[in-house]
């Protein structure tokens, strides 16, 4: 059988799986699968621990969004905005710094502008009115 048939059943017969089961418990022995859901989580975790670290005394927004660790985060696109949302959730700071970029949008009023907790605060109730299944 070849890789495209073989992917092809495999993914036919595990399209019913729950979206609990994590993505590598999916793959077969052997089989070639080279993307796993904790990937994406591990890579953006590290890549926030570093831009954490690396720009806490950063006084400049500017400083903080050209940081590399920063732009791996915004390069992994929309799949990480449930994590900004939660994580500004539980560890407000300048993280949402991108959320426009990832997402196109600004939910932050005018008279929020250089308020951070404000806006945290839009781009939560941003969150919850269109991502309410992130907790």
């Amino acid at each position: 059988m070849s890789a495209f048939a073989y992917s092809r059943t495999f993914a036919t017969a595990h399209w019913s799986a729950p979206l609990t089961t994590p993505v590598s418990s999916l793959a077969p022995s052997g089989a070639m699968y080279s993307a796993h859901a904790e990937d994406i989580v591990d890579q953006f975790y590290n890549q926030l621990r570093i831009w954490r670290r690396e720009t806490y005394s950063d006084s400049t927004i500017a400083a903080k969004m050209r940081h590399p660790a920063f732009a791996k985060i915004v390069a992994m696109g929309s799949t990480v905005v449930p994590f900004i949302i939660r994580e500004l959730r539980t560890n407000p700071d300048f993280l949402f710094l991108a959320l426009p970029i990832l997402t196109r949008e600004n939910p932050v009023p005018p008279q929020a502008a250089g308020k951070v907790r404000e806006v945290i605060n839009a781009w939560l109730a941003w969150a919850e009115r269109t991502h309410p299944d992130v907790r």
